[in-house]
């Protein structure tokens, strides 16, 4: 109602403040009388908020590992040589291979596909590599100190795929020694050892493979 109208009725005009004071009254009453209606309200949109922000981390995240990723399972326990204390639960998985190379239960990227692949038809360039690595270090024990030699050889195998590995010590202090070998052939075990020693002298001629 205008001021005019308020001074026709013989009613006085409220001032700018007491106007004021009557908004934020009917305000508060529509928010107390509607209170569940826009919690509700408020709710709906939250929700619709979130699923869309992770809609859309899902989305660029599916785009992002497509050009890499290749068909396959989750990675399976690695081999540990030694390693009794490990729990390793046996998992049944279908076999399978690339190029004649075991990748049973594991994930391989397209690049790490591309790389067993030319790995298993130009294997004819890393038959019998080998390398021997001599490296010593000092220890301690309750009788004093004592320097352990330890030599580890790489060899690529002549009758199939797969790196023979041997690794032997000896400690200067009484001669005591110790050896053990095992064989890399899974897939994916070829690739973590060939991405984790790839500056290797032995794999210099074929850097143009091994850079997965």
């Amino acid at each position: 109602m205008t001021t005019a109208e308020l001074e026709a009725k013989g009613e006085e005009p409220k001032d700018e403040a007491v106007k004021e004071q009557d908004v934020k009254a009917r305000i508060v009453g529509f928010a107390r009388r509607h209170k569940k209606k826009i919690i509700i309200g408020a709710s709906v949109i939250a929700g619709v908020v979130i699923a869309g922000v992770v809609a859309y981390v899902w989305i660029k995240s599916s785009n992002d590992d497509e050009d890499n990723d290749y068909d396959g399972y989750d990675d399976s326990l690695n081999s540990i040589p030694y390693a009794d204390t490990v729990d390793k639960t046996p998992r049944n998985y279908p076999k399978r291979d690339i190029a004649g190379i075991d990748v049973t239960g594991s994930h391989i990227k397209k690049n790490e596909k591309q790389f067993l692949e030319d790995f298993s038809t130009q294997y004819d360039r890393f038959k019998g590599k080998e390398q021997t690595i001599v490296i010593n270090h000092d220890d301690v024990y309750s009788g004093g100190r004592y320097t352990r030699q330890t030599t580890t050889k790489y060899s690529f195998r002549e009758d199939r795929m797969g790196i023979d590995v041997n690794i032997s010590y000896i400690d200067d202090d009484d001669g005591q020694t110790d050896e053990y070998n095992y064989t890399i052939d899974t897939g994916r075990d070829l690739i973590n050892f060939l991405k984790r020693n790839k500056k290797l002298k032995m794999l210099d001629d074929v850097q143009d493979i091994v850079d997965v």
